[in-house]
């Protein structure tokens, strides 16, 4: 764990921003909207400017994997016809 934390990340607020994350995931989940945005705002409250939209992206490209893995079997791989 030591190497995820350093000054500006403290254990507590590596929960938080984990515990938002959950969060997030269950609103995008349960409504289709309004996660990422709430993560945003979470991680701008506690991280510099500079790296929030980074480590944003990098974390909603971790949710959508994983989200993409779990319901892999229900993807419909059959391609759309061109007949009108």
């Amino acid at each position: 764990m030591s190497l995820l934390l350093n000054d500006l990340l403290t254990p507590l607020y590596a929960g938080i921003l984990i515990a938002f994350a959950f969060f997030g995931s269950f609103i995008t989940a349960a409504f289709g909207a309004g996660g990422g945005l709430l993560l945003l705002l979470s991680m701008a409250s506690i991280l510099p400017m500079s790296i929030v939209i980074p480590v944003h992206g990098l974390v909603q490209l971790g949710s959508n994997a994983t989200r993409a893995i779990a319901t892999f079997r229900y993807i419909d791989r059959k391609r759309p016809s061109n007949d009108t």
